[in-house]
Protein backbone atom coordinates (compact mmCIF):
# COMPACT_ATOMS: atom_id res chain seq x y z
CA UNK A 1 0.00 0.00 0.00
CA UNK A 2 2.82 2.34 0.93
CA UNK A 3 4.55 1.50 -2.34
CA UNK A 4 1.44 2.49 -4.32
CA UNK A 5 1.19 5.83 -2.46
CA UNK A 6 4.87 6.53 -3.14
CA UNK A 7 4.41 5.64 -6.78
CA UNK A 8 1.37 7.93 -7.03
CA UNK A 9 3.21 10.86 -5.42
CA UNK A 10 6.17 10.34 -7.72
CA UNK A 11 3.85 10.33 -10.71
CA UNK A 12 2.28 13.67 -9.76
CA UNK A 13 5.70 15.13 -8.98
CA UNK A 14 6.91 14.22 -12.45
CA UNK A 15 3.77 15.73 -14.00
CA UNK A 16 4.29 18.94 -12.00
CA UNK A 17 7.92 19.18 -13.11
CA UNK A 18 6.92 18.64 -16.74
CA UNK A 19 4.27 21.37 -16.49
CA UNK A 20 6.79 23.79 -15.00
CA UNK A 21 9.33 22.96 -17.71
CA UNK A 22 6.65 23.42 -20.38
CA UNK A 23 5.71 26.85 -18.98
CA UNK A 24 9.38 27.87 -18.89
CA UNK A 25 9.87 26.66 -22.46
CA UNK A 26 6.78 28.50 -23.71
CA UNK A 27 7.87 31.69 -21.97
CA UNK A 28 11.37 31.37 -23.43
CA UNK A 29 10.02 30.89 -26.94
CA UNK A 30 7.47 33.70 -26.72
CA UNK A 31 9.27 35.91 -24.19
CA UNK A 32 9.54 38.93 -26.48
CA UNK A 33 5.81 39.32 -27.28
CA UNK A 34 4.91 38.46 -23.67
CA UNK A 35 7.25 41.07 -22.17
CA UNK A 36 6.36 43.68 -24.78
CA UNK A 37 2.70 43.00 -24.12
CA UNK A 38 3.18 43.53 -20.41
CA UNK A 39 4.90 46.88 -21.03
CA UNK A 40 2.35 47.88 -23.68
CA UNK A 41 -0.54 47.40 -21.25
CA UNK A 42 0.82 50.19 -19.05
CA UNK A 43 0.62 52.70 -21.91
CA UNK A 44 -2.76 54.33 -22.50
CA UNK A 45 -2.89 56.78 -25.41
CA UNK A 46 -6.35 58.00 -26.41
CA UNK A 47 -7.48 60.01 -29.45
CA UNK A 48 -6.97 63.73 -28.95
CA UNK A 49 -9.88 66.15 -28.83
CA UNK A 50 -10.02 69.88 -28.16
CA UNK A 51 -10.14 70.32 -24.40
CA UNK A 52 -10.18 73.02 -21.77
CA UNK A 53 -6.75 72.34 -20.30
CA UNK A 54 -3.55 70.31 -20.58
CA UNK A 55 -2.52 68.80 -17.23
CA UNK A 56 1.17 67.91 -16.96
CA UNK A 57 2.40 65.75 -14.07
CA UNK A 58 5.85 66.47 -12.64
CA UNK A 59 8.80 64.20 -13.34
CA UNK A 60 11.15 62.67 -15.87
CA UNK A 61 13.54 65.59 -16.27
CA UNK A 62 11.08 67.77 -18.12
CA UNK A 63 10.04 65.55 -21.04
CA UNK A 64 6.45 65.73 -19.85
CA UNK A 65 6.52 69.53 -19.95
CA UNK A 66 7.93 69.41 -23.48
CA UNK A 67 5.02 67.21 -24.56
CA UNK A 68 2.50 69.46 -22.84
CA UNK A 69 3.91 72.52 -24.58
CA UNK A 70 3.82 70.67 -27.88
CA UNK A 71 0.12 69.93 -27.42
CA UNK A 72 -0.53 73.54 -26.42
CA UNK A 73 1.19 74.86 -29.55
CA UNK A 74 -0.77 72.38 -31.65
CA UNK A 75 -3.90 74.05 -30.35
CA UNK A 76 -5.47 71.23 -28.35
CA UNK A 77 -6.21 73.40 -25.29
CA UNK A 78 -5.98 77.09 -24.33
CA UNK A 79 -4.72 76.47 -20.78
CA UNK A 80 -2.03 74.41 -19.07
CA UNK A 81 -1.79 73.13 -15.50
CA UNK A 82 1.52 72.06 -13.97
CA UNK A 83 1.08 69.62 -11.10
CA UNK A 84 3.89 69.00 -8.62
CA UNK A 85 4.55 69.84 -4.96
CA UNK A 86 7.80 70.61 -3.19
CA UNK A 87 10.89 69.00 -4.68
CA UNK A 88 14.19 68.10 -3.01
CA UNK A 89 15.38 71.73 -3.18
CA UNK A 90 12.28 72.94 -1.36
CA UNK A 91 10.95 74.56 -4.54
CA UNK A 92 7.55 73.54 -5.95
CA UNK A 93 8.08 71.39 -9.02
CA UNK A 94 5.10 73.13 -10.61
CA UNK A 95 7.03 76.41 -10.50
CA UNK A 96 10.03 74.88 -12.24
CA UNK A 97 7.74 73.29 -14.81
CA UNK A 98 6.05 76.62 -15.50
CA UNK A 99 9.45 78.26 -15.98
CA UNK A 100 10.37 75.57 -18.51
CA UNK A 101 7.08 75.98 -20.38
CA UNK A 102 7.49 79.78 -20.53
CA UNK A 103 11.01 79.37 -21.93
CA UNK A 104 9.50 77.11 -24.58
CA UNK A 105 7.10 79.86 -25.60
CA UNK A 106 3.93 79.43 -23.52
CA UNK A 107 2.49 82.71 -22.14
CA UNK A 108 2.74 82.62 -18.32
CA UNK A 109 -0.82 83.88 -17.96
CA UNK A 110 -2.33 80.64 -19.35
CA UNK A 111 -0.50 78.34 -16.93
CA UNK A 112 -2.03 77.20 -13.64
CA UNK A 113 0.17 75.81 -10.86
CA UNK A 114 -0.77 73.00 -8.50
CA UNK A 115 2.00 73.02 -5.88
CA UNK A 116 0.72 70.79 -3.06
CA UNK A 117 0.78 67.25 -4.44
CA UNK A 118 3.32 64.59 -3.53
CA UNK A 119 1.88 61.61 -5.41
CA UNK A 120 -0.48 60.74 -8.25
CA UNK A 121 -3.57 60.66 -6.06
CA UNK A 122 -2.88 64.16 -4.80
CA UNK A 123 -2.08 65.29 -8.35
CA UNK A 124 -5.62 64.32 -9.25
CA UNK A 125 -7.34 65.75 -6.18
CA UNK A 126 -5.66 69.16 -6.22
CA UNK A 127 -5.57 69.57 -10.00
CA UNK A 128 -9.28 68.85 -10.28
CA UNK A 129 -9.99 71.42 -7.57
CA UNK A 130 -8.18 74.10 -9.58
CA UNK A 131 -9.89 73.22 -12.84
CA UNK A 132 -13.34 73.08 -11.28
CA UNK A 133 -12.72 76.52 -9.84
CA UNK A 134 -12.07 77.83 -13.36
CA UNK A 135 -15.02 76.05 -14.95
CA UNK A 136 -12.92 73.58 -16.95
CA UNK A 137 -14.93 70.51 -17.98
CA UNK A 138 -12.38 68.43 -19.87
CA UNK A 139 -8.62 68.08 -20.06
CA UNK A 140 -5.71 66.18 -21.57
CA UNK A 141 -3.51 64.29 -19.10
CA UNK A 142 0.21 64.23 -19.90
CA UNK A 143 2.65 61.94 -18.15
CA UNK A 144 5.22 59.28 -19.05
CA UNK A 145 4.05 56.29 -21.10
CA UNK A 146 4.67 53.70 -18.35
CA UNK A 147 2.71 55.84 -15.86
CA UNK A 148 -0.20 56.72 -18.14
CA UNK A 149 -2.64 53.86 -17.43
CA UNK A 150 -2.51 54.13 -13.66
CA UNK A 151 -2.59 57.92 -13.74
CA UNK A 152 -5.59 57.75 -16.07
CA UNK A 153 -7.44 55.32 -13.78
CA UNK A 154 -6.94 57.59 -10.77
CA UNK A 155 -7.77 60.83 -12.58
CA UNK A 156 -10.80 59.40 -14.37
CA UNK A 157 -12.27 58.00 -11.18
CA UNK A 158 -12.23 61.42 -9.51
CA UNK A 159 -13.05 63.34 -12.70
CA UNK A 160 -16.17 61.23 -13.25
CA UNK A 161 -17.41 62.18 -9.80
CA UNK A 162 -16.98 65.84 -10.83
CA UNK A 163 -18.55 65.43 -14.27
CA UNK A 164 -15.25 66.03 -16.08
CA UNK A 165 -13.76 64.21 -19.07
CA UNK A 166 -10.15 63.05 -19.29
CA UNK A 167 -8.02 62.15 -22.30
CA UNK A 168 -4.84 60.23 -21.54
CA UNK A 169 -2.03 61.26 -23.85
CA UNK A 170 1.47 60.29 -22.63
CA UNK A 171 4.75 61.68 -23.93
CA UNK A 172 5.40 60.73 -27.55
CA UNK A 173 9.18 61.14 -27.58
CA UNK A 174 9.92 59.45 -24.27
CA UNK A 175 12.97 57.50 -23.17
CA UNK A 176 10.53 54.66 -22.34
CA UNK A 177 10.07 52.50 -25.42
CA UNK A 178 7.94 49.36 -25.29
CA UNK A 179 10.23 47.43 -27.60
CA UNK A 180 13.42 47.94 -25.58
CA UNK A 181 12.37 48.73 -21.99
CA UNK A 182 13.41 45.20 -20.92
CA UNK A 183 16.96 45.77 -22.14
CA UNK A 184 18.00 48.20 -19.43
CA UNK A 185 17.62 48.52 -15.67
CA UNK A 186 15.68 51.78 -15.79
CA UNK A 187 12.96 50.32 -17.99
CA UNK A 188 12.64 47.13 -15.94
CA UNK A 189 12.30 49.15 -12.73
CA UNK A 190 9.66 51.39 -14.30
CA UNK A 191 7.52 48.42 -15.36
CA UNK A 192 7.97 46.62 -12.03
CA UNK A 193 7.10 49.78 -10.08
CA UNK A 194 3.98 50.53 -12.10
CA UNK A 195 2.60 46.99 -11.90
CA UNK A 196 3.21 46.93 -8.15
CA UNK A 197 1.35 50.20 -7.65
CA UNK A 198 -1.39 49.32 -10.13
CA UNK A 199 -2.08 46.00 -8.39
CA UNK A 200 -2.10 47.78 -5.02
CA UNK A 201 -4.62 50.31 -6.30
CA UNK A 202 -6.88 47.62 -7.79
CA UNK A 203 -7.02 45.83 -4.43
CA UNK A 204 -7.28 49.04 -2.39
CA UNK A 205 -9.12 51.51 -4.68
CA UNK A 206 -9.77 53.97 -1.88
CA UNK A 207 -6.07 54.31 -1.15
CA UNK A 208 -4.60 56.62 -3.77
CA UNK A 209 -1.54 57.49 -1.72
CA UNK A 210 0.36 54.85 -3.70
CA UNK A 211 3.83 56.37 -3.80
CA UNK A 212 3.97 56.49 -0.01
CA UNK A 213 3.42 52.74 0.27
CA UNK A 214 7.08 52.26 -0.71
CA UNK A 215 6.05 49.80 -3.38
CA UNK A 216 8.71 49.81 -6.08
CA UNK A 217 11.12 52.61 -6.99
CA UNK A 218 8.85 55.66 -6.58
CA UNK A 219 11.58 58.01 -7.82
CA UNK A 220 10.85 56.72 -11.30
CA UNK A 221 7.27 57.91 -11.03
CA UNK A 222 6.28 61.54 -10.93
CA UNK A 223 8.74 62.94 -8.45
CA UNK A 224 12.11 63.01 -10.23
Amino acid sequence: MTGKKTSGCLKWLIILILIILAVILIFFIFRKPILNGAASFLVLREPLEKSGCIVVLAGERGERVVEGVRLFKEGWAPKMLMSGGLGEAGIPLSSLMKQQAVKLGVPPGVIFEEDRSQDTGEDAIFSLEIMKGHGIKDFILVTSPYHSRRASIIFKKLAKESGMDVISFPVRDSWFKIEDCWHHKRGIKAVYSEYSKLIWYLFFPHSMDLERKNIGPSHLETRN
